[in-house]
Parts: C-alpha cells; sequence; structure tokens
C-alpha cells in the first residue's frame, strides 16, 4: 500500500512540474467567469423557490461589483510599496506555489490497472482505472511491476470473495461464512449490519464469535483476541467435550454474535439481539488451541410455558455426528436435575423435528425394553425422563404403538423396532455419545 501511494505521488508531482509553467487562454478565463455566473443565479433562483414554498426568509445573494470610472471602465489596482516591495512579494508567492500540492487525478478507462483515488479541494474522487505509464522513467521497472501485481490481486479478491454488485445478488447474503478453518455455504439470510450485507463472504472468529468483512481483519483480530473459550461456566466435562453456561445479561455481544451466525442456518429463528432473558449452553471440544464450539441451545430463565429449550444448533462442521441428540439429552438432563418436566419451544425447524422426534423414539423404546411389569404409566415415564406427556403420547401414536380396545389405552410391542433400538445403543455406546449426569457441576437456584 505505501508503494502504490508513493508511485502515485511520483506520477502526480511530476504532471504538477509539467503543467505549473503554462499560461491559462484568455479564453479559458472567460469561460469559466461565465460558468461562475450562471452557477451563481442558479443558485439564486432555487433560493428563491425554496422561499416560496417552506415560506422561509433567506438573505439575498449579493454579487459585488468593481468599482468603474466615469466613463464606465473598472478602475486600476492600485500598486501598494514600491517595486521592490512587489517583485519580493512576487517571489514569496512563487515560493509557496512550490511547496503547494497539486490535486490531480490521472485516470484513464482504457487500462486495467485500479486502485488510486485522490482527494481534492471539492471532495473524494475515486479512481476507478490509473494509468500507470506515467511512471515510466520516473520509477524503477520493478516498483513498478510490483504495484501492477498489486492491483490485479486486489481487483481479485473484491471479485472472487467480497464485492456483490446491487441487483445481482442470489440466494443468502452472504452465501458463505468461514468459521476459523472452516468454510461453509449458508442456508438462509442473518441481519448482520448494513455494510455487510453486500459481502459474499463473511469471516468469524471460532472463539468470540466477532465478523469481520476479510481474511486480513480476521487475523489481525486472531492475534489479540485472548478468548479461548466461550465467557461463561463450565458447568460439564468428559473427555474433550465440555459445556459452557453464559448468561445473555452478561455476555450480551458474545450471545448476539452467537444469534447472528445461527439464524443463516435456522429458519425460524427472531430473536437475534434482545437476549438478556436467555441462558446459553455452548458444547464444544476443546484441544491444545482452546475449545472449539460444536453447538448450542438457549433457554428461558423463567418460561411461563415450562420450556426447557428455546433454540439449538448444530454447527454445520458436526453435523450428523450424533451431537445434536447430546444436545437434546443434556436439555432434558437439566431438567431432571431442576425436577421439573420441559418441553422445547414450539414450533420446531424441520431438522429440529426429526432429532426430537428420534429422542423421543429411543427414550420410549429403551423404558420398554428394560420394563419389568406388563403396565406402562406415562406419567411415571414422564418424570422419569424429563419429557412432558403429550410429547411422549404423540411419539407412541407416530410409531403405532398405541391403541384404544375395551375403554382403555394399550401399548403393543413391537420386537423389530426393539432390535433396531439395541444395534443403535450399542453403536453409540462405542462412539461415547452420551451425557453423563455424574459429571455435571451445575448449582441449581
Amino acid at each position: 500500500m505505501r508503494l502504490q501511494r508513493r508511485c502515485a505521488e511520483v506520477a502526480l508531482d511530476r504532471l504538477t512540474k509539467l503543467t505549473r509553467g503554462r499560461k491559462r487562454p484568455r479564453e479559458k478565463e472567460d469561460r469559466d467567469e461565465n460558468d461562475r455566473e450562471a452557477a451563481d443565479e442558479s443558485i439564486a433562483i432555487r433560493l428563491k423557490q425554496r422561499d416560496r414554498k417552506y415560506g422561509i426568509e433567506t438573505p439575498k445573494l449579493v454579487k459585488k461589483r468593481p468599482k468603474t470610472g466615469e466613463n464606465g471602465k473598472p478602475l486600476p489596482r492600485k500598486s501598494i510599496g514600491s517595486s521592490s516591495s512587489t517583485s519580493s512579494i512576487k517571489s514569496k508567492n512563487k515560493k509557496s506555489n512550490k511547496r503547494r500540492q497539486s490535486t490531480v487525478a490521472v485516470a484513464s478507462a482504457s487500462t486495467p490497472d485500479a486502485g488510486i483515488a485522490r482527494s481534492t479541494s471539492t471532495g473524494f474522487i475515486p479512481v476507478e482505472f490509473c494509468d500507470l505509464s506515467v511512471l515510466d522513467g520516473h520509477a524503477p521497472p520493478d516498483d513498478v511491476a510490483l504495484f501492477r501485481s498489486a492491483q490485479r490481486e486486489a481487483r481479485k479478491i473484491l471479485e472472487e470473495e467480497q464485492f456483490i454488485e446491487a441487483g445481482h445478488r442470489e440466494g443468502p447474503c452472504p452465501k458463505y461464512i468461514v468459521l476459523g478453518e472452516d468454510e461453509f455455504e449458508t442456508w438462509y439470510a442473518s441481519p448482520y449490519p448494513e455494510r455487510f450485507q453486500c459481502l459474499n463472504k463473511i469471516f468469524v472468529c471460532e472463539y468470540c464469535l466477532s465478523y469481520f468483512a476479510c481474511s486480513i481483519a480476521e487475523a489481525r483480530h486472531m492475534s489479540k483476541c485472548k478468548l479461548r473459550h466461550p465467557p461463561g461456566n463450565e458447568i460439564y466435562r468428559k473427555d474433550d467435550l465440555s459445556v459452557f453456561e453464559v448468561d445473555g445479561a452478561s455476555a450480551t455481544d458474545y450471545c448476539r454474535n452467537l444469534c447472528l451466525f445461527a439464524k443463516l442456518f435456522l429458519d425460524h429463528k427472531t430473536l437475534h439481539y434482545e437476549v438478556e432473558p436467555f441462558l446459553f449452553y455452548i458444547m464444544t471440544k476443546w484441544d491444545s488451541d482452546g475449545c472449539h464450539a460444536v453447538g448450542y441451545f438457549s433457554k428461558e430463565k423463567e418460561s411461563v410455558l415450562k420450556y426447557n429449550l428455546s433454540c439449538i444448533l448444530t454447527f454445520p462442521q458436526y453435523m450428523r455426528k450424533g451431537y445434536g441428540r447430546l444436545l437434546i439429552d443434556f436439555s432434558y438432563v437439566l431438567s431432571r436435575v431442576e425436577g421439573k418436566v420441559g418441553s422445547p419451544e414450539k414450533p420446531l425447524s424441520d431438522l429440529g423435528l426429526l432429532s426430537y422426534r428420534s429422542y423421543w423414539k429411543d427414550v420410549v423404546v429403551d423404558h420398554l425394553v428394560n420394563l419389568k411389569v406388563s403396565s406402562l404409566c406415562i406419567k411415571d415415564l414422564s418424570q422419569a425422563s424429563g419429557i412432558a406427556q403429550y410429547d411422549l403420547i404423540s411419539t407412541l401414536q407416530s410409531m403405532n404403538m398405541i391403541k384404544y380396545w375395551k375403554g382403555q389405552h394399550i401399548v403393543l410391542k413391537n420386537e423389530e423396532l426393539f432390535r433396531k433400538h439395541r444395534t443403535n445403543y450399542r453403536k453409540r455406546s462405542r462412539q461415547s455419545l452420551f451425557i453423563d449426569p455424574k459429571r455435571l457441576d451445575w448449582p441449581v437456584a
């Protein structure tokens, strides 16, 4: 970047020296004077129109006229001091002109090199394409080549990774998300700030979930970020798996960033900024670098409808690996510790409904397999598992295992279903995908 600025300054200084001694033709000065007069008249007309419309009294635009003599011609300017003083003033003006920087922008739309913008007295004028031929003979060829390669690389990054022109957006925006070393495509749009809405890719810190517009800014943040685990209390640890409880009132920025990230993969999620009434439980896998988030679920601190879960998400790189079921199981473990019966907040997303149906089915079948009596009490099963009664009944109905016969409901045993359950149980046992309630360190309020 410094090389680019230096090359541009060399070119502009050279052009300034070439054009400084040239005199402007008389016709050009007259034309400029006429343009200024026309501009003043148009301003006066607009002011009068505004006065008539809003009834605002505005001082009239007064134009000073030069003093004229008897013949109507303007009087000559009086010279102040001697000729020596006049010559000294001219010499001082020449020296000040040499120190003054010229604001000239060189542009050529026929060249593919881009990336120069110079400030002028009227504002900031971006120059999209720059003709680097003006640097020939004034800068080393190696520097010019390096400048050209830097421009090409910058243009490539803007086109391929970042900028999406308005009107050419297809699908969710941003289209890609980079979380640490993982990059994946988003499913839905998320209400990130407006300056991030035109980006094709957003970079997210995998520890504090702060978001950035480019990889350079994200790398610079990672060199300064001191957070290596979610900003909360660790309430569960088994092997390399940990769960942190984060209060939305104490870690507001982290929870908001988490909600914005979750909205990229959840269609029904509407909460983004009001995170204070919620508790967030983030499941992580830790290694020598830190704790990497696997997924999370949130729940209200005080739920009138006795919901034990408000929102749940497994991060895309960990989907279809059993972590969603672990999060659901952990929410019911907390309900059992509290001595309550809970249910997830409705409506559930499509993936959430499938995950919960699978979990409820495993709980019911596991209870029936280990049942030593001939009768089944839904209320006792609800108290033992922490699952609401209507969720258990709907699960039995979906499996066609409950019938109404002779004035009472009976549950039918399905041996094939029990056989599949035993196979899945052995498979999960090998993968160690279970929540051990004994490893929970969670003081009940």
